[in-house]
């Protein structure tokens, strides 16, 4: 912790989650100081946060000494990679979802942080979303009956989304971008199911 008690934070981009998720919860919290980000091309983030340090490189933001804290929010098949690299840099990571590509690599995360004394944080913002939340409550007050059916629908459709990702991919783990991304929605069907039993 910084000098006035709070957690030093770096965000790795500074794309749409570390904008509108990351940085107003880090700036609007008193338990942290959010420092630096990784902008590798634009710089925006100065305008949202003067006096934010902007790297232009991951590995220069991980060797800034008074970043305890590291918020991996990169494209889903780097979060492994980068959560690996900031823990080997002495950081505490608090990694989005998909927190890794298997579970083998989600246990070398948490082995990695026993051996340099880290502590591996899962961001699983969707558990929070008001939809859910109140599904949850009426089915806990048993303000209704045992569902019978579940519809849930994530509308998306954007082609022009779909073909920035696959030419960023370039042939790493595209499964990585859908199916791992939406396991919110298995999550909370898993949830709906298990009440039941």
């Amino acid at each position: 912790m910084n000098k006035q008690g709070k957690i030093t934070t770096g965000l790795l981009a500074y794309g749409m989650s570390g904008k509108v998720f990351h940085a107003p919860f880090l700036c609007g919290n008193d338990l942290f100081d959010l420092r630096a980000v990784v902008e590798r091309t634009k710089k925006n983030a100065y305008a949202d946060y003067p006096g934010i340090v902007s790297y232009d490189s991951i590995d220069d933001l991980l060797r800034d000494p008074q970043i305890e804290l590291v918020i991996v929010n990169t494209p889903n098949d780097t979060h492994f990679e980068f959560a690996k690299r900031a823990i080997e840099y002495g950081k505490h990571v608090l990694i989005e979802k998909p927190f890794a590509p298997t579970l083998e690599e989600a246990n070398e995360l948490f082995a990695l942080g026993e051996k340099y004394r880290k502590h591996v944080f899962a961001y699983h913002n969707r558990r929070f979303d008001s939809d859910f939340l109140s599904l949850k409550y009426v089915l806990e007050k048993k303000f209704v009956g045992q569902p019978i059916e579940l519809h849930l629908r994530f509308d998306r459709y954007k082609t022009r989304l779909v073909l920035r990702y696959l030419k960023k991919l370039k042939g790493r783990q595209p499964e990585l971008c859908t199916i791992w991304d939406r396991t919110c929605w298995i999550k909370r069907c898993l949830y709906l199911v298990n009440r039941s039993r």
